[in-house]
Formats: C-alpha cells, structure tokens, sequence
C-alpha cells in the first residue's frame, strides 16, 4: 500500500510539472489565477487574482516548502486577489505554486508557475489614496480614516498631529493592517481638549509615497444638562473569566441619545455595540464578552451629553480548569494590534496554535495570556532621505551626533512604549504564579516585545529566582537585544532561522545592541529558550554592513528591505521548528 501510494505522488507530481500554467480542476469554469509578476528574485511582491471562481470562498497559496503564503476572500462573483512576498529563502528557477480553494462543491488544486531569478526585487508599486469621513466634527465625534491603493500585507503608520499628538484616540492602533485589496479602515475620535482648527494627518508604508489628510475640529457648545437626568450602571455578574459574558444595565439616563461605554484601555471586551440608546424611560441594556483580557479589574466609563458620567467595574478571573494548564505569555510585535489573535499579534498566535497542538498530544492543554502593552510601528526605523543620517551612511557606519540624532528621530520612537512591556510581562507571571502556583509557564515575544520578554526574564533572575523556575520555555522572535554567544553557565541558546551564529562570520546581535543602546545582557534559560531570527532582519539580525549604500536611493532601499524581512515571519517555518523544539522540553 505504502508502495502505491508513493508512486501515485510520483505521477502527480510530474504531472504538476508538465502542466505548468494550467490547472487540475473540476469545473472547465475554474481558471487558474494570473500572477502579476511571473518572475523575480526573492522578496518579490507577487498578486495572484482570478474572476471565475463562484461557490467558493477563500483561497490559499502555498509553495517554497511554506504551508501558506498567502490567503484571500473570493467575493460571492467567484474574484479574489491574494497577495505574497517570495521567500528569502526561495532558491533560484522555477517553481509550481499551489492554490488550495475552500468550496461548497467538489474542486482540486490548482498550480501556476513563478521562476525565482537572481537580483534585488524591484519596489512594489502603489497609488495610495486617503479619505477622512466625515472630515469635520466637534470633540467626542467620531471620523473613518480610509485607504486605497496601498500595498497590501503592509502597515501603514498614522503620525498625528504635531500640535494635538494625544488629542485624538482610536480603539486600535494607529497602524492599521493593508488587505490583500490593497485598503485598510480605522475609525478615529475627537479627544479632549483639541481646540477648534484644522490638523493634518500623515499616512506612510514602506515602499508608497506618503499621503495626508485634513481633519477640521469645530466648536461646540456645552449642552446644558437634561432635566431629571439621574443615571446609574449595575453589572451583572460583576466578575468572570475569558470567555464568559456579563449584562450592563443603565437607568435614569435622556431618552433620544446615544450613551458611550468606553472600555479601559489596551484590554480586549466585546459587543454587538458600545452604543446603546435609552428607551422612553431612561434604560437600556448591553451585553460584553471578556476577550483576552488577563486577569485583573477593569473600569468600564459610561457617558451622555447632559448627564454626569458613570463608572463601573469588571473583574476578569482565571477558569477552574485554568491551573492545570501550561500557561502560555505573548508579548505582541512592533505596530501589531492589540485586538484579534487574542491579543498577541498574527506571528506570536500561530506560534500558541503549534505549541497548542504539540503539548495536546501529550495530555496537556494551552491557557493564554497577552501582555498588553503600546508597541510603536517598525517602520519608524526607516531614516527620511533627506536626513543628515542617511547622506552620512554613504561613506560607512556611523558614530557621534549623527547617529545620536537618528536614536532620537526613529530608534526612541521604536523603543518608548519597552518599559510598559517589560513590567506587564513581570505582572502576568506573577498574575498567573498567585492564582496557580505550580504552573508552568512559557514566554513569548516579537520585535519589541522580545525585549519584553528577555528583559522581564532577567529581572527575575536577578529579583524573582523562584518565578523563574516556572518558566519551561522561551521563544524570543527578532529581539533586539539579542546577545553574541548568549546563554548563561557555559550553556547557549538554541537558534532558528537563517540568521545563526554558526553560519555568520560574527555573532549576529538585536538592534539595541549593535547600537549600544543597552548592555548585552545573556538571556537566564539557554537550555529552553528559542532566538529566531533570519539575516538581514534590522531588528534582531543588525548590522551596518547590510544596510550601507553608494546612493541615497539604496541606502533608504537597504532599510526598507531590512524592515520587509523584520515583518515576513508569520508563515516561516522556523517558527514552528522553534516551538516543536521548546514543546520537546515540556514535561
């Protein structure tokens, strides 16, 4: 049987191979999609679309050894575009891709051909547009950012206005995520006290000229307060874990009017809507469902033009089955959002979904806790043409007032909101430690909240050793404050990715420091921690060498492509090779 089975891949395969551009399929109806380029050096931005795919609705791509690179929507007309990024690692020739369609009828896979050629992948090209809707409105008013045109799988970074920078308030980053149809949407607020007067909002992605966008704050007079209005909010039950749901009921509040709940921030609760309307009476009732939130008390806020605000608080607990847990800490990466993935961003969640799979193969079950924290956008690294930075970087590494003022203008933007990381990853430890006190625990951290992660591991070697003994695994993805040779006691790390001391002339270290920034500091857990990290990455794989030029053209060229290979890791293989080798030490 083994035997037949092996011979049926063999003529599939060479099948696969001859047919090239065309496709195995059910329905004469199904195309296969049309990639856009067909070929290019790795790092190439690929867009595959197709029209006639109806009753189906996702598409996936695979290929490269990758078990997805990409995965798009198709629209009730059967159309999709699905974008990817050509491995790093991608070796030079042809290669056939595998679209795997999701469909309510009976359908196979189908294939297109992309050749890897040798070169520097040329720019991805853009037209990017921005609309603020609407592009007026009083303080507590609430405006869509939204845009066309940009680059999908990117980020795109909101800088605020230099005159009001904490004037205007958003319930998820300002770094939203481009989709594969090349948009993205935020919804903004007016926060106070911007005054009155127009403010200007710069939107920028790697590899697009930047866009701006006009936002007029207008006057408003304080409405005079409702007569009788006597509001009051119970919650019921007042206190449960992720997962469960609680009732908030309002009395006493103006019939006609919209009451704001807003939830404490950088916590993740859910409803159908935060906006309820008192009926005649005054009334009004909303249901919440605890999201990722860690445990801990949150304060809800509750307000209404006319009435004086309310309070209300929730207590999110751990769940009884909670303590028998392996415990798994996530740390998100730079510019990811605080909600969905549960909180910990795309790479660190499909990190807990192997580790999840792993450890219930041995009887055990995975609990998970995000670090909630302001992680600032990657991209803020990439130096202005026009700086002094980047005219100097033409003749070699830098030193003195010049790099200090690229340290202050991109790396503190980067590294302000670390602080706030480092001391959440303290707490959930020791959150989960007072609640469970036997609990294993593993850490995990991307970009920025590696940092976290590693720093919080070393106070508790130096402050906690007992909390440290709880820690049964460490996954530390592109830290820049990766360490030469790290490890304490003659032990070392275990490295993943292409970026590994064995295969580099010299040590590779994080960004921080390379730059000096912070001391090398070697991580407490060699025997159980996980650096992931692939070459040329300017987070946790730094070094001048790659990022130098002949013009000023490739040298903001060399950051740009240092920061793509810092923010292609969701699919890399090397996470799951890391989190099998950390499960292995679980007992």
């Amino acid at each position: 049987m083994l035997r037949r089975f092996l011979v049926l891949v063999s003529v599939l395969a060479a099948a696969l191979s001859m047919i090239g551009l065309s496709a195995l399929r059910a329905s004469a109806d199904e195309t296969p999609p049309t990639l856009s380029p067909t070929q290019g050096p790795p790092g190439t931005h690929v867009t595959a679309s197709a029209t006639d795919w109806p009753g189906c609705s996702s598409m996936s791509v695979s290929g490269w050894g990758q078990t997805t690179l990409g995965t798009a929507a198709i629209s009730s007309s059967g159309a999709f575009t699905l974008s990817f990024t050509v491995p790093g690692n991608a070796p030079l020739g042809a290669a056939q891709l595998v679209f795997n369609p999701t469909c309510s009828h009976s359908t196979i896979l189908t294939v297109a051909t992309f050749t890897v050629t040798q070169g520097t992948p040329p720019p991805p090209s853009c037209s990017p547009s921005v609309s603020l809707t609407p592009n007026s409105g009083t303080v507590g008013s609430q405006f869509v950012m939204a845009g066309k045109g940009w680059l999908p799988g990117g980020t795109v970074t909101i800088t605020l206005p230099s005159t009001a920078p904490g004037f205007f308030e958003s319930t998820t980053p300002f770094t939203p995520k481009v989709a594969a149809d090349g948009t993205w949407k935020l919804t903004a607020i007016v926060g106070k006290p911007s005054s009155a007067g127009r403010y200007t909002f710069t939107f920028a992605e790697s590899g697009c000229a930047s866009r701006t966008g006009t936002f007029t704050v207008t006057a408003s007079s304080t409405p005079p307060p409702v007569p009788g209005c006597s509001p009051s909010v119970s919650i019921t039950p007042n206190s449960g874990p992720a997962g469960s749901s609680f009732a908030v009921t309002g009395k006493g509040w103006a019939g006609g009017s919209a009451v704001r709940i807003s939830p404490p921030g950088l916590s993740d609760f859910q409803a159908q809507s935060f906006t309820p309307k008192p009926d005649a009476n005054g009334s009004w009732k909303v249901t919440i469902k605890v999201g990722a939130s860690p445990p801990g008390s949150y304060m809800f806020t509750f307000t209404q033009n006319g009435c004086p605000s309310q309070t209300a608080t929730f207590t999110v607990t751990l769940a009884k089955s909670s303590c028998s847990s392996v415990w798994f800490v996530g740390a998100r990466g730079s510019g990811e959002p605080a909600s969905g993935n549960d909180g910990m961003g795309l790479e660190l969640h499909n990190m807990a979904k192997v580790l999840n799979t792993d450890l219930a193969a041995k009887g055990k079950h995975l609990q998970l806790m995000p670090v909630f924290y302001p992680a600032d956008s990657v991209y803020e690294l990439i130096p202005s043409s026009s700086s002094k930075f980047v005219q100097d970087l033409l003749s070699g590494p830098l030193a003195g007032t010049v790099l200090a003022a690229y340290e202050a203008a991109n790396i503190a933007k980067y590294d302000s909101s670390i602080n706030q990381g480092i001391q959440g990853t303290e707490q959930a430890v020791g959150t989960i430690l007072g609640l469970c006190p036997g609990a294993k625990i593993v850490l995990a951290g991307y970009s920025q909240g590696a940092i976290a992660v590693h720093e919080a591991e070393n106070w508790l070697h130096a402050n906690k050793p007992g909390e440290l003994t709880h820690i049964v695994g460490t996954l530390l993805l592109a830290d820049p404050d990766r360490a030469p040779n790290t490890g304490h006691k003659n032990q070392r790390l275990t490295e993943f990715g292409t970026s590994q001391t064995s295969k580099s002339a010299t040590a590779p270290v994080g960004l921080r420091v390379a730059l000096g920034l912070v001391k090398a500091q070697q991580v407490p857990l060699p025997g159980s921690t996980a650096n992931i990290a692939n070459i040329d990455d300017i987070v946790g794989d730094f070094s001048w060498s790659h990022l130098e030029g002949k013009t000023i053209a490739q040298v903001v060229a060399n950051f740009q492509k240092a920061v793509r290979v810092h923010t292609s890791y969701a699919n890399d293989p090397a996470l799951t090779s890391a989190v099998n080798w950390v499960a292995s030490k679980i007992h």
